[in-house]
């Protein structure tokens, strides 16, 4: 079966942000605290510590660059320069697209 297309309205998918939000958080808090002691999840942790114990001075500065372009100010300021340009084109403005990269990103951030 299939949906009308006049029957879909626009911003309807965006009414499902705060279920989205309340669903990460409260998986956030059960990974972090009732489970964080599962084998499964507790063993990124010797991991962690394998990897810092052989850490070379290249390796860090280099996990320190790739850090900093993929650190939230990075990605919000790349978003933003995109959502300019998609605003700024020459024969159509964006909106739409300009307006769900904005959105994903400061819900993402």
């Amino acid at each position: 079966m299939t949906i009308p297309h006049e029957a879909v309205r626009p911003g309807r998918p965006l009414l499902l942000l705060p279920v989205q939000a309340a669903a990460v958080a409260a998986l956030g808090l059960l990974l972090t605290g009732p489970l964080a002691h599962l084998w499964l999840l507790s063993a990124e942790d010797g991991v962690n510590r394998a990897l810092a114990a052989h850490r070379t001075p290249l390796a860090t500065a280099l996990t320190d660059g790739a850090s900093l372009l993929a650190g939230t100010g990075s990605v919000i300021t790349l978003a933003a320069l995109c959502a300019a340009a998609l605003l700024l084109a020459p024969h159509v403005p964006r909106w739409r697209e300009a307006a769900f990269l904005a959105v994903v990103v400061a819900v993402a951030a």
